[in-house]
């Protein structure tokens, strides 16, 4: 069984290249004919909650994904 550390992957593909993130990830989404988009609600270390909405797609024959938006969750 694999295990990513769902944290951790967010924060690699933010820290990627924050300026021209957004941008970049516009002009692959308006080239490809499907998407998955997944929620998942996750918390930092000291438990506050976040609603991280995520893009899955293939581009070519690699899989790959983006982040679209990490609000905080607030409430129970």
């Amino acid at each position: 069984m694999i295990v990513i550390s769902f944290r951790r992957a967010v924060q690699k593909v933010l820290d990627e290249d924050g300026a021209n993130y957004e941008n970049v990830l516009k002009k692959k989404l308006s080239e490809v004919k499907s998407v998955s988009v997944t929620l998942d609600i996750c918390s930092d270390r000291t438990m506050r909650g976040f609603l991280a909405m995520t893009v899955h797609f293939i581009d070519g024959y690699t899989l790959k994904r983006g982040v679209l938006a990490v609000p905080r969750f607030e409430g129970r």
